[in-house]
């Protein structure tokens, strides 16, 4: 894919200096401030779960604390969401658009979903009973309010919430550029709807509170990782949360984001499933790559497009792959799934992976040692998917 011949890449015509969008944050890049503005800024059309509430009170004091509404009934900032017919044509979306012509023809659809020949059975998701040291996890800042499921707002970084009512998984879901939070329900099918039934938090992200540093092309800063401890810490404090299955995930954008998080949250993060991403702006920064905490090394499944190919201002094959590498050199387990697409295929090839993509998130608690994947991929997983050694 290049910029000559994608309709929504006119933000790269410069280039060479399209990587300089990355490097620059929010003033930088090819183009103007406005056009800036609008690739941070995440569509608002999905369709927002019922409101469901516990028998805690909300905190009324605490302005700063999170605050869940009904999600009919919160606000929307003008300035960091769009309309959703604008999501697809607005300069640097590369998630908003489902691009079926972009289909390699060397990866036809019954080698995409293909299961791995000789292939395990699928191990069981029970954590293996590590848990990360109550230093490890954050602790809340002011009150915590009820948990529900609706919309929800900290510091600026505002989000959707599916919360059940009994301790469980924690997921944290970070869109790509013109995405929304309803795109976890295409990275991680299953997630929501499991958690609401049997227990945890899936807490997936719409806008960023833009502090601390990019982590991609300003769709994303480290700054949002606050918001994630305060939700866990949160969902903690009200028995919630199993703390030995804490995941991200996130395409894109989003990918890089959880890329960034995987290093900078290794002191309670168990494994990640990332898409077409990578360490923050791709692992060109020293130390993007360097685990906050050495004695957790998270798993990490990586799913990708062809290398030249996965690409929008950097390439994200090689950025996706450097992750892993990282995570291997440092003793952890890792999984490639090269589709051979483009970086728009996310919704007609990649996401081939996401039916995997949930049981691998729970088969890898915290500091699982040896992954129960070691041995053999399970059954389900397409053939290009492949244990990074």
């Amino acid at each position: 894919m290049s910029c000559r011949t994608h309709r929504s890449l006119s933000f790269l015509r410069c280039s060479v200096l399209g990587l300089a969008l990355l490097l620059s944050g929010p003033t930088g890049g090819c183009g103007s401030d406005a056009a800036v503005d609008d690739i941070k800024s995440p569509s608002s059309s999905e369709d927002e779960p019922e409101d469901e509430t516990t028998s805690d009170e909300e905190s009324e004091d605490d302005e700063s604390a999170i605050t869940f509404d009904d999600p009919s009934e919160a606000p929307v900032d003008a300035g960091k969401k769009r309309d959703a017919s604008a999501s697809n044509t607005s300069p640097g979306v590369d998630a908003g658009a489902k691009d079926a012509g972009n289909k390699p023809a060397s990866t036809p659809d019954s080698a995409v979903h293909a299961p791995v020949d000789a292939g395990a059975p699928v191990p069981p998701v029970e954590p293996n009973g590590a848990t990360p040291a109550e230093s490890k996890l954050p602790k809340p800042k002011g009150a915590c309010p009820t948990l529900k499921n609706g919309s929800f707002n900290i510091a600026g970084t505002s989000g959707t919430m599916w919360v059940g009512s009994k301790p469980g998984p924690m997921l944290f879901y970070w869109h790509g550029t013109g995405g929304s939070a309803s795109e976890v329900d295409t990275g991680l099918p299953g997630a929501t709807g499991e958690v609401r039934s049997n227990g945890g938090i899936v807490a997936s992200f719409e806008t960023t509170n833009g502090t601390g540093d990019n982590t991609g092309n300003a769709v994303w800063f480290t700054g949002d990782f606050e918001a994630a401890d305060q939700i866990l810490a949160c969902g903690i404090e009200k028995g919630l949360v199993d703390t030995a299955r804490i995941f991200s995930s996130g395409y894109s954008a989003g990918g890089l984001q959880t890329g960034a998080m995987v290093f900078a949250r290794s002191n309670y993060l168990a494994s990640a499933v990332v898409y077409s991403g990578g360490p923050a702006l791709g692992g060109l920064v020293p130390g993007s790559t360097t685990l906050v905490d050495k004695t957790n090394v998270p798993a990490v499944l990586g799913a990708h497009g062809a290398q030249g190919s996965d690409w929008l201002a950097l390439d994200f094959s090689d950025g996706t792959k450097k992750l892993e590498s990282a995570i291997v050199m440092a003793g952890g387990f890792a999984i490639d799934c090269d589709d051979g697409g483009s970086h728009l295929d996310f919704f007609t090839i990649r996401a081939g992976v996401g039916n995997q993509a949930w049981p691998f998130l729970k088969a890898h608690p915290y500091n699982t040692k040896p992954s129960p994947y070691a041995g053999a991929l399970p059954s389900g997983f397409p053939r290009y998917c492949q244990i990074v050694k």
